[in-house]
């Protein structure tokens, strides 16, 4: 009987551990999805102050726009949210390239005091080229960064309302890497630009915002719901995760002792790294892009995804993506890049002009780097890193 009870009990603080014995309910993840979706409007209203409180800056043309909602990413960054938004309303309101003219706000929240928020505009730079010019706080001088300003097909043909825009985020080593890419819809299919640059030196003071922008409700639904389900490893809190109008991505490492001791990656092959919660947006069951074996759209509405690594059979690494609980069931394997990590801990989100719909996903996690594309059909990893 003594035995049983202990046997009882260690299955008890194992399930504790790794998680719940049953996956969430159909209601639990309409909440979750309700929770992603309210985290990402309340980043409207911050964006919408920011562009307030650089009124002076901001061309008269903006004002009279409809009030649809500006397109925006937002991205846990350590103890930090960050949101790169855009100053404008769809549709993109410029002639391309949009030189001398607002393109990026970008704003810091810290965790617990109020957020502030800098402001980019793009310029042709004295020695040919481009720059990103950005102004932060009332009074400080203007810091300029170099800027890489691609341009495929004819942007120019394009009309205005047929421009639409996203941004990226993602940050290598101490850099931080901005970009925003715009395409050109059914009437000039083959029209981009792609605008990629560094966020400002930490020399230029921020402008302040009233406003604050806060992800602990979020996250603690998120980690009441994924709980349910075993895990092969205790999860390590709090998550990294990342939102844009096109994708919303969690994700959560394992507590994995390989990783806590700095294992050489290729002795890591086979083992359980982390999972995530991952959905291809629109929320409609209607959205069909979603890549090799439906996994970013996820099989049965459950986004929740355990992650291993594994040898792609054509060289390098591949992660293998299965039913979280149920660790024999291969949703998919898609090729990756895998390295070491050495820095802190974040998500981020980088596109590629050639292949605008197929965003690169790059997640650190302690001790290894997984970049992973979002694609519909064949992956090709080419992200540098």
């Amino acid at each position: 009987m003594k035995r049983t009870l202990l046997t009882a009990l260690m299955l008890l603080v194992l399930g504790i551990l790794a998680g719940c014995s049953s996956g969430p309910t159909q209601a639990a993840l309409e909440q979750l999805s309700q929770n992603d979706a309210a985290l990402y409007d309340a980043g409207q209203p911050l964006l919408d102050e920011a562009v307030n409180a650089f009124a002076e800056l901001m061309p008269q043309s903006l004002r009279p726009q409809a009030t649809s909602p500006r397109p925006l990413t937002l991205a846990k960054d350590g103890e930090d949210i960050v949101l790169i938004g855009g100053p404008w309303r769809p549709p993109f309101p410029y002639v391309l390239p949009p030189v001398d003219k607002p393109v990026f706000i970008v704003i810091r929240c810290p965790s617990k005091r109020p957020c502030y928020a800098d402001l980019a505009y793009l310029r042709q730079a004295p020695q040919g080229g481009y720059e990103l010019e950005w102004y932060g706080a009332q009074g400080a001088a203007s810091v300029r960064t170099p800027a890489q300003v691609e341009m495929q097909g004819n942007p120019e043909q394009t009309l205005i309302p047929d421009i639409k825009c996203r941004f990226s985020f993602y940050r290598e080593g101490d850099t931080y890497i901005i970009d925003i890419i715009c395409t050109f819809g059914s009437a000039n299919p083959s029209a981009r630009v792609h605008i990629v640059s560094t966020l400002p030196p930490n020399t230029l003071p921020g402008r302040s915002l009233g406003g604050t922008l806060s992800a602990e409700a979020f996250e603690a639904k998120f980690k009441d719901i994924c709980c349910g389900r075993p895990k092969p490893f205790p999860p390590l809190w709090p998550p990294v995760w990342l939102q844009r109008e096109d994708v919303s991505v969690v994700a959560v490492p394992y507590d994995n002792p390989k990783l806590r001791d700095s294992t050489p990656i290729e002795e890591l092959v086979g083992e359980n790294l982390g999972f995530l919660y991952l959905r291809k947006k629109p929320w409609e069951k209607t959205t069909t892009d979603c890549g090799p074996s439906n996994v970013w759209c996820t099989p049965e509405g459950d986004p929740f995804l355990n992650l291993r690594l594994v040898r792609n059979p054509a060289g390098g690494y591949a992660v293998q993506f299965t039913k979280l609980g149920d660790p024999n069931r291969i949703i998919a394997t898609l090729p990756a890049q895998v390295l070491p990590n050495d820095g802190p801990v974040g998500i981020g989100i980088e596109d590629d002009i050639t292949s605008p719909e197929a965003p690169t996903l790059k997640i650190k996690w302690p001790k290894i780097k997984i970049i992973v594309i979002i694609c519909k059909g064949n992956c090709n990893i080419n992200a540098s890193g």
